[in-house]
């Protein structure tokens, strides 16, 4: 048998009326509006536990990803960072860091 929902039908409601026009959504997962009119909610995922929602930009649809997972005040350069790594050199007031293979740097003045 089918679940109803609170107006008694196993139909989707659709998003107008208040629903979300889908039968079913992964546990745990964050939704976000959808990118055409004919999916108008998605699901955008669940991440991990040191993962956050951020935006893609305007008109994407929002990513869960990696928060770094590492920042320290050095006095001097290590060397290219790791993907998720951040920090800071106090010698030189320099930021670096990196995320999805590229590497930040700047000068704070």
């Amino acid at each position: 048998m089918p679940t109803q929902n609170s107006i008694n039908t196993d139909i989707p409601i659709e998003v107008s009326k208040g629903g979300t026009e889908q039968v079913a959504h992964t546990a745990y997962s964050v939704l976000a509006g959808g990118a055409t009119t004919t999916s108008p909610i998605e699901s955008v995922g669940t991440g991990t536990s040191t993962y956050a929602i951020t935006s893609a930009g305007a008109g994407a649809s929002p990513v869960i990803k990696n928060l770094p997972t590492f920042f320290e005040l050095l006095a001097a350069d290590p060397g290219a960072p790791a993907d998720g790594d951040t920090w800071y050199n106090t010698t030189t007031n320099l930021f670096k860091g990196r995320d999805n293979g590229v590497t930040v740097t700047f000068t704070v003045t």
